[in-house]
């Protein structure tokens, strides 16, 4: 009986020209997939840098402003204390106070409110913005020793720019007190000019084609003293730094959870300003920076 015969599978073998095309097409899509990895990541640091320096910008604009806004401020009562010619042991009378006050206010309607002491710290003079100037009445708080825009000026009878902080006898608003000491003519301390400066004048314009970096600057007590968006974060509330803020030199890059926004992460930048303590914050939600 003859052995069974077994069929033989014949593979075909692929011809030269064959495997050379199909190396080419597996280097070719190879390559195209590390273009695409490497040019998404490429395109994504070039995305980051480019948002970072908007931001980088945005809070150049608001620390430079910011600090032209309080210095244009201090100025103006540095004038007054400057043009003034106090006899020896006299406070400043409240007819010549009354005529500084409301001519300053006139010309500077950022300041809130402005006001001169006597020595001891009684209020001679106040005037309010856009109305006319007057003495407290009795029963009014007459007397501002515990401010410290009084104190500071008499101590060491320099010009005292505070924190932010809330009006009281003035009004209620959110204010930052420049003041400036007033020396008689025999060079003794007679007194202090104060303004309060309503921040929410300052000029300034953050043009963006697309995106408005949201802006914050916060004093040395961590008090928000000036914010773009005072919906989320307004004047007076405080500013927690995220670890990574605190860690990151001035001008680099963070990215932080805005517990305002639902922790939404945002990419920023923070500055120091000259006053201690004082630093600015720009930043823009991260997926905004993505979807451009």
């Amino acid at each position: 009986m003859s052995e069974p015969v077994i069929p033989i599978l014949r593979r075909t073998l692929p011809s030269f020209k064959a495997l050379v095309v199909g190396r080419l097409l597996a280097l070719a899509l190879l390559s195209a997939v590390s273009v695409a990895v490497f040019g998404g990541r490429f395109l994504t640091r070039q995305i980051r840098q480019d948002s970072t320096e908007h931001l980088l910008e945005a809070a150049l604009r608001v620390r430079d402003g910011l600090a032209a806004y309080l210095h244009l401020h201090e100025a103006a009562l540095a004038h007054l204390g400057a043009t003034a010619r106090l006899p020896a042991g006299q406070a400043l009378s409240p007819a010549i106070a009354a005529a500084w006050l409301e001519n300053t206010s006139k010309v500077y309607p950022g300041f809130f409110t402005l006001l001169v002491t006597d020595a001891d710290g009684r209020i001679v003079r106040a005037v309010r913005r856009n109305e006319p100037s007057f003495s407290p009445a009795a029963g009014e708080r007459l007397s501002v020793t515990d401010r410290r825009y009084f104190a500071e000026p008499k101590r060491t009878g320099k010009p005292f720019v505070s924190g932010v902080f809330q009006g009281r006898g003035l009004g209620k608003d959110p204010i930052v007190a420049i003041s400036i000491p007033l020396l008689d003519d025999a060079g003794q301390f007679a007194g202090v000019v104060e303004g309060s400066v309503d921040l929410t004048r300052l000029p300034l314009t953050l043009d963006n084609a697309h995106h408005l970096p949201m802006v914050i600057v916060y004093d040395g007590t961590r008090s928000i003293v000036f914010s773009t968006r005072p919906q989320l974060h307004a004047p007076l509330r405080p500013w927690v730094p995220d670890p990574a803020e605190t860690a990151a030199a001035p001008g680099t890059a963070f990215t932080f959870p805005d517990p305002a926004q639902r922790g939404i992460p945002h990419l920023a930048v923070r500055l120091p300003l000259a006053r201690a303590g004082w630093h600015v914050v720009a930043s823009l939600a991260v997926e905004v920076v993505e979807r451009d």
